[in-house]
């Protein structure tokens, strides 16, 4: 039976090949392409925002799951299963230096800067466990609720996808997509290397970063029995499902949101 690490590795693997033949959602392949005016940029990055801005929820809503659900596990596997969330919520709140300030503040830069009120646009969008945003978002963390309630193994699957997927291998990941794409579209804001307070930081540095985050998860789900290996494919495959479907449904130019 295969063991968590080439599980992990494969799926990897299967990802990398799927974004290097562009084997993706019309969505990330418009991006790809430039194929969106300023203003369809301004609009995709506003909805795929809504999860964004709910995401430290889920973590939230993650961490307390792992508590409960772990709570006769050896203590070295449920730590390593708590600091996988944990180290990610501290980040996300700008506790890390390197990482720099709370992400909502990189995100409101880039969204002020082009002219979209951060704390307006996402003032009715609920919570992760209410979502009340955009269809798109609504079924996204409905889904990913129901995977995170299945158990504690499911719960950190689930984020090592989410994560993963962001930074991939070679630049290959959906941020890495969407930094390109606004640099071609906004050509003022391109810099070689970004700090904290440019534009695209916030962009930048989830793709830069985020595979660190899914390493964390990685770490701890390689802990586990390779009995746990189809169930970490399956966690796999349902995420990949759930993420293109949110990619196709949030195109500015006709997705069904």
């Amino acid at each position: 039976m295969e063991n968590i690490t080439r599980t992990l590795a494969s799926v990897h693997g299967t990802e990398c090949l799927r974004y290097q033949t562009n084997s993706l959602p019309n969505t990330l392949k418009n991006l790809k392409n430039n194929a969106y005016s300023q203003n369809e940029l301004k609009v995709l990055i506003c909805r795929r925002y809504q999860l964004a801005h709910l995401f430290e929820q889920m973590l939230e809503y993650m961490l307390e799951q792992v508590k409960y659900k772990t709570k006769f596990w050896s203590k070295a596997k449920k730590e390593k299963f708590l600091f996988a969330i944990e180290q990610n919520i501290l980040e996300e709140k700008g506790g890390v230096a390197e990482y720099g300030k709370a992400h909502i503040e990189g995100r409101k830069i880039i969204l002020n800067a082009l002219d979209v009120d951060y704390d307006q646009e996402y003032a009715k969008i609920g919570s992760f466990d209410n979502p009340t945003g955009i269809p798109a978002a609504r079924r996204f963390f409905k889904k990913i609720k129901k995977l995170i309630d299945l158990g504690s193994i499911e719960t950190l699957v689930v984020l090592w996808y989410y994560e993963n997927r962001i930074s991939l291998s070679d630049k290959l990941g959906d941020y890495w997509i969407m930094v390109r794409a606004f640099e071609e579209a906004f050509p003022k804001w391109k810099k070689s290397k970004y700090v904290e307070g440019d534009v695209f930081w916030h962009l930048y540095s989830h793709a830069v970063h985020d595979e660190f985050h899914a390493k964390y998860c990685e770490d701890a789900l390689t802990l586990l029995s390779s009995r746990n290996s189809k169930k970490v494919q399956k966690v796999c495959e349902k995420m990949r499902v759930i993420f293109d479907e949110f990619w196709d449904s949030i195109d500015p130019k006709g997705g069904s949101q």
